[in-house]
């Protein structure tokens, strides 16, 4: 790779922060783009999950993983604790993993 497009990619990444800084400070969005912001976060760590959870690995580590994430799931539904809802997903998949051989 050329460091003149690492240099290009580091100008470009700078000026558009640059620009979001200067530019859209003082452009308020309205109500409908504010709360279509709000779920930006949810989104990108729920595709980030998914992306971690279906890729690389057998069919037993996906449907152990699968297993553990759907418990995890389920205990935040229920509103449960953080540390109860890691604690249940890794002795989940922990014990999938151990009875899947």
């Amino acid at each position: 790779m050329s460091w003149w497009i690492v240099a290009g990619v580091a100008v470009g990444a700078y000026l558009l922060k640059a620009a979001g800084v200067f530019g859209l400070s003082r452009a308020r969005p309205g109500p409908v783009s504010e709360a279509a912001l709000a779920l930006v976060p949810a989104a990108l760590l729920a595709a980030l999950v998914t992306a971690q959870l279906l890729t690389d690995g057998s069919t037993s580590e996906l449907i152990t993983r699968s297993l553990g994430v759907s418990v995890g799931g389920v205990l935040v539904w229920r509103r449960a604790p953080l540390v109860l809802v890691i604690l249940a997903s890794a002795a989940t998949t922990a014990l999938a993993r151990f009875v899947a051989g």
